[in-house]
């Protein structure tokens, strides 16, 4: 028989069971943090756009276990219009995303980008499956003269309310 609970380890029980939906909302919020305000119509964009298109908002995921680099796997949020994009990731979270290049069609995307505090580039190349996009992406880690090898990439779309949406049901 195990022995009776605490009231310290009655009052931490709750929290571990909220701390997963708390973990996707930050992640959710710092994915929009990292757009600029004149990105912002980017958010209502998934909800609208055409389930082969890559426009929208994607909670994302870099598994890199297979090349030996730490973190093994990279989890985010990527948001994609039609002519800019913004990411934000779990696992750097401090870094401000900047856009070295970026280029769109109505079923692929392929973007390089950096961020603050990093010395190189990361390129993702990925096309949108089933509604979901899946694709490769590599770093190049010039500060260490090194390259992660293509990894796999994938992305789930975030279901964002529109603008003409929210007012019809209303």
């Amino acid at each position: 028989m195990s022995p009776p609970l605490t009231m310290p380890a009655l009052l931490i029980m709750p929290a571990l069971l909220i701390m997963p939906a708390l973990l996707i909302m930050a992640v959710l919020l710092a994915g929009c943090r990292s757009v600029s305000a004149r990105d912002a119509p980017l958010a209502a964009t998934s909800a609208v756009a055409a389930e082969d298109s890559p426009l929208g908002v994607w909670l994302v995921t870099w598994d890199r276990r297979d090349t030996g680099w730490q973190p093994p796997v990279f989890e985010g949020v990527l948001v994609l219009g039609e002519d800019t994009a913004g990411a934000r990731w779990r696992t750097h979270p401090n870094g401000q995303h900047r856009l070295v290049d970026y280029s769109i069609d109505a079923q692929s995307v392929e973007l390089v980008h950096t961020w603050d505090g990093f010395h190189g580039v990361s390129t993702i190349k990925a096309t949108v499956q089933d509604g979901m996009l899946i694709g490769q992406m590599t770093m190049e880690r010039e500060d260490l003269g090194k390259q992660v090898p293509w990894s796999p990439f994938s992305g789930w779309r975030v279901q964002t309310l529109s603008a003409e949406s929210d007012q019809t049901e209303q």
